[in-house]
């Protein structure tokens, strides 16, 4: 019942009539998404978003999206790195058209303790972080990732350079039996059982 207020609100903070792009942030943890769907669409409509798309949509929760949504979903904004398989998400991605952006991409720091990772950005001149990053681009995901230092948020740019092969991909797909994931219901209590 917030959600158009709350948009309507943030484009007078931002002193813009749009934005770029509206992600619905959460789902919901059992899935019913179905009001918030139809409130982002009319956001769409009105004109508040040139793009919409979701966050942390599970396989289930986008076949619904892609369903119920006029407007076909620009993202899913989702927690994606080396450490944790979410080929069942990518393959479902792929299958509805729907790009996948990273968040967690750096999986707060654990790309650079990974000497796997450190070998082939080595062999590159590049540090590990660096090949766990260019990994993602390279399986198709965009890349939300941050720092608080300056210093590695250039090192984070500074990936288009260089290309890993298939044994290098294979090699930092193995670290996916890891199963690492950081968003959980242990951080957010409302997170949907994930694919």
């Amino acid at each position: 019942a917030d959600f158009l207020p709350s948009v309507e609100q943030s484009l007078r903070d931002l002193q813009m009539d749009q934005v770029d792009m509206l992600l619905l942030h959460w789902p919901d943890q059992h899935g019913d998404n179905a009001a918030a769907l139809d409130q982002l669409q009319i956001a769409h409509d009105r004109g508040y978003a040139a793009h919409i798309g979701i966050s942390n949509y599970t396989v289930s929760m986008m076949e619904d999206a892609v369903s119920r949504l006029s407007t076909h979903p620009a993202a899913n904004q989702v927690e994606f790195h080396p450490f944790l398989n979410t080929q069942k998400l990518q393959d479902a991605a792929a299958r509805l058209s729907i790009p996948l952006t990273a968040y967690c991409a750096v999986a707060r720091g654990k790309l650079a303790t990974s000497p796997v990772l450190d070998d082939i950005g080595a062999r590159h001149g590049k540090t590990g972080t660096q090949a766990g990053l260019r990994w993602t681009l390279q399986k198709g995901v965009a890349i939300n990732a941050m720092s608080t230092r300056a210093e590695n948020l250039q090192l984070n740019f500074d990936i288009g350079d260089f290309r890993l092969d298939d044994d290098e991909m294979a090699r930092i797909d193995q670290l996916m039996d890891e199963g690492y994931r950081i968003v959980d219901s242990s951080l957010v209590p409302t997170a949907p059982q994930w694919d």
